[in-house]
């Protein structure tokens, strides 16, 4: 039997240095999951990019010409909302941190991560996590304690409490009439508010913390 071929992950690299978008291609030219389909050195030029090239992800640094990494995430978030887009960058700052996280980001590097790190991150992305470096993660926490609007929303509580059970983000975006999209951008900003990076984190924070009920997944619903 002829083994099933893998999905392809297919990314865009944003960044003013033509050395990076190199690195990019070169450290993916033997991943069979991850092509590199498109690369910009600009936000603007990266839109105009999108409108003929599909793709699944946009990784993109912050400080570039013509348009910022920071409206690219904004005009990315409207513009094409399915898209998983993540921050690489040498800016360790929390409030960048926190404005990219705020627009959708799923995820914030910095640039001193190794190539096995990154397609790591690229992975676990894909698959709805959260992912931050180890110093971002920490900034990050360390912000949360002093940020008075860390609250779950409405809308997050009663997703987390919907994944707490083992449903899926089709079934919680079925059930609430949303988007996947949706349900997930919800949860990445739940998993910021929480300082965590997945979705079983994000359910044993809460409930250590009485933000929802424990339940009993019910598979035959």
């Amino acid at each position: 039997m002829t083994a099933p071929q893998p999905t392809i992950t297919r990314l865009v690299v944003v960044d003013d240095h033509e050395i990076i978008r190199h690195g990019f291609r070169e450290a993916l030219a033997d991943q069979e999951d991850v092509t590199v389909v498109g690369e910009a050195s600009h936000g603007r030029e990266a839109l105009k990019l999108l409108e003929s090239t599909a793709a699944d992800v946009v990784v993109t640094d912050l400080h570039m010409p013509v348009m910022d990494g920071m409206e690219l995430l904004e005009r990315l978030s409207t513009q094409h909302p399915h898209i998983t887009t993540i921050v690489l960058t040498i800016l360790a700052e929390p409030d960048k941190i926190q404005q990219c996280l705020d627009l959708g980001a799923s995820g914030y590097l910095l640039k001193d991560a190794t190539t096995d790190e990154i397609i790591r991150s690229l992975r676990r992305a894909m698959e709805g996590e959260l992912v931050l470096s180890s110093t971002v993660g920490s900034l990050i926490a360390r912000r949360l304690q002093d940020r008075e609007d860390s609250t779950l929303s409405d809308r997050e509580l009663e997703i987390l409490q919907a994944v707490s059970t083992g449903a899926t983000n089709a079934r919680i975006a079925s059930e609430l009439f949303i988007s996947e999209t949706t349900v997930r951008t919800h949860l990445r900003r739940a998993y910021a508010k929480l300082g965590v990076q997945d979705r079983t984190s994000a359910v044993t924070v809460a409930l250590s913390r009485g933000l929802i009920h424990p339940s009993t997944a019910d598979s035959g619903r």
